[in-house]
Parts: structure tokens; C-alpha cells; sequence
């Protein structure tokens, strides 16, 4: 059974949300993930993850036009921010990535976690965003340093 007691967890997705999402996704879902949706219809994670609800990934997954940028992927969430996340379909337990909405390029694609079921017991962990931009920082010259109100006068 998931615990979801740390996370503002949903009631269960009904079978007929998850068959209606099978039939738009074209494929069978992952086991771990049906499993997820059963436990939480759509959760939070702390302020870092949001897990879509069957009903809504399909709206979701059509506005970044996900079956024809990153096909043989599903988008299940986003990280609060300007990423989504996915799952490789094709394994009952598939790997989770993360990528930004706006590319959806499979080579972009950041390995977030080789299982899912491995990520959910860890309690949806993410790449951490302050790394994430001490890199943009450093690609970009230290363009994003922290500056006093003084440094502007």
C-alpha cells in the first residue's frame, strides 16, 4: 500500500477515470502508476510536485502536445514550476523524468528516478532547484548573484 499521509493527498481515481485515461493514452498504465492514481486522484508533494488527476492529464498532456513531442512518454505531473514530469511507458514500474514544459525533447529529458516506486517511497524527490539555478548562474557569468539594494544606487 502507498503512504501518502505526508503529501494533501485526493480520494481515489475511479475505474472508469482510469479506463478513460487508458483509452487516450493508447497503451496500458504503468501498474505503479494506476496503483498511485488509486491511492491519490492527484496529490501535492510539499511545494515541489503536483500529480495530475486522470480526468485532467489528458487537457494537460494535449496543451503541451506530449503524444507528438515525446511519444512513447506520459506526463503525470509538473514540479510547481516551468517543468513537467513523465514516465517512459512500456514497464509496469518505469523510470521518471523531468523536462521542461516548453521543449518536451526527450533528449532533454533529466532522470529523476529509475523506478517510480522507488520515487513515490522517497516521497517524490526532485533535482533541487537552488542547484538547478547556481548552474544557470554559473553558464551565465554569475548573472543571477544576490545583490543589495545599495549595489543599484
Amino acid at each position: 500500500m502507498i503512504d501518502l499521509s505526508e503529501h494533501e493527498a485526493n480520494p481515489p481515481a475511479s475505474d472508469e477515470s482510469l479506463e478513460a485515461l487508458a483509452d487516450y493514452v493508447g497503451k496500458p498504465l504503468p501498474m505503479h502508476y494506476v496503483e498511485l492514481l488509486k491511492a491519490s486522484n492527484g496529490l501535492f508533494a510539499g511545494e515541489r510536485f503536483s500529480l495530475y488527476t486522470a480526468e485532467d492529464l489528458p487537457e494537460e498532456s494535449d496543451n503541451y502536445d506530449v503524444k507528438a513531442q515525446a511519444p512513447g512518454y506520459l506526463l503525470i505531473g509538473d514540479d510547481s514550476d516551468s517543468n513537467a514530469i513523465l514516465l517512459e511507458l512500456g514497464d509496469d514500474d518505469p523510470p521518471v523524468f523531468m523536462v521542461e514544459q516548453s521543449s518536451m525533447d526527450p533528449d532533454e529529458m533529466e532522470p529523476v528516478a529509475e523506478e517510480l516506486s522507488s520515487w513515490i517511497e522517497a516521497g517524490f524527490p526532485l533535482p533541487d532547484a537552488e542547484e538547478d539555478a547556481e548552474e544557470d548562474d554559473d553558464e551565465m557569468g554569475g548573472a543571477g548573484e544576490d545583490y543589495e539594494d545599495d549595489d543599484w544606487d
